[in-house]
């Protein structure tokens, strides 16, 4: 089900990389699915903001992560992480600038004038979310996954990327994310495609394939011998 109509409003001419911003609950199946639409697409990049972020953590050179993580230092930044805190919006939208920034260089060089960045995971508040719109401007479209939350807790508990991953850890996030969801939404409201993630994964995916005109009027390329809906 959509709530915008089937032409990106307000779509640029330039070659700057298409953003689609990925919301959803932690567990409602954003990484799974989006690792499969770059299967599909030749020129469709996945950034999950999460493990870009927890990348982040491995860097060892105090000067290269200072001018990485928008002016937070290493340690600053690690004990937000451990926390499991939100970022400033001026940190993690400077993370995410740079991240898009490395991508384009790959996409070039593949071959690919028109490239689109699945951004996963962003934004987390209204503020991130104003402020992206200014430094990297409004997303071509928003795709929401939604899944109930029982749903969400089981899958979030049967991946468990960390092992501090539990059932509180969860329910923090989730409330976290209902909490800003509707203004983030209400922001984008002519962007907005909605898309039911509580069904197996397989029928998701015939569901989101009916949609692939969202990527191909941005310019997807469907992978030859890709994957089959």
């Amino acid at each position: 089900m959509s709530t915008a109509t089937n032409s990106p409003p307000g779509a640029s001419t330039t070659k700057q990389p298409s953003i689609i911003y990925i919301l959803g609950a932690p567990g409602a199946g954003k990484g799974t699915l989006c690792s499969y639409l770059t299967q599909h697409y030749a020129n469709v990049y996945h950034l999950s903001i999460g493990d870009h972020l927890r990348s982040l953590l491995a860097l060892q050179t105090a000067e290269a992560s200072q001018q990485l993580l928008g002016g937070l230092s290493q340690q600053d930044f690690a004990a937000r992480m451990q926390r499991r805190e939100l970022l400033p919006a001026s940190t993690i939208v400077a993370i995410t600038r740079a991240a898009i920034d490395s991508i384009v260089p790959q996409a070039s060089a593949a071959g690919h004038q028109d490239s689109i960045i699945l951004l996963d995971g962003f934004p987390r508040s209204i503020e991130s979310a104003r402020l992206a719109d200014a430094v990297f401007g409004l997303p071509s479209w928003v795709f929401l996954f939604d899944c109930p939350r029982e749903l969400a807790a089981d899958r979030f508990l049967r991946r468990r990327r960390s092992t501090d991953d539990d059932i509180g850890v969860f329910g923090k996030r989730f409330e976290e994310f209902e909490r800003v969801n509707g203004e983030i939404l209400g922001l984008y409201r002519d962007r907005v495609v909605v898309f039911d993630t509580t069904m197996a994964f397989e029928k998701t995916w015939e569901e989101m394939e009916t949609f692939d005109g969202y990527l191909t009027q941005l310019g997807a390329v469907e992978v030859e011998n890709g994957i089959d809906g």
